[in-house]
């Protein structure tokens, strides 16, 4: 698996979600995944439109509090991958390490 295809997002940009709320549907050659939350706050950002592909762990959007600043790059960061949890590395500033990376 080298490509992902951003099927629908589940939360709008700005939608509030918990932890385990279903975020995002991807497509690989073999399966259709959903993504979740792993914290609580907003989805600050979709960097993937729907019906986009892109390279397995290519940020997809950012979860963080609604206050927080977002600036790149800057300090590092855990992308949430679906159903494995942490990943691996992304570049993006935050104020307080509450900030979620979605990457696949």
């Amino acid at each position: 698996m080298s490509r992902v295809k951003v099927v629908n997002w589940l939360v709008r940009e700005g939608g509030h979600v918990s932890v385990g709320t279903p975020l995002v549907e991807v497509e690989t050659e073999k399966a259709v995944f959903v993504i979740d939350s792993e914290l609580a706050g907003v989805l600050r950002r979709i960097d993937v439109a729907e019906g986009e592909r892109v390279a397995v762990g290519v940020c997809l959007g950012v979860v963080a509090d609604a206050e927080e600043t977002l600036v790149r790059p800057a300090a590092k960061v855990t992308p949430l991958v679906a159903g494995l949890g942490p990943a691996g590395l992304g570049e993006y500033e935050i104020d307080d390490y509450s900030d979620a990376l979605l990457g696949f």
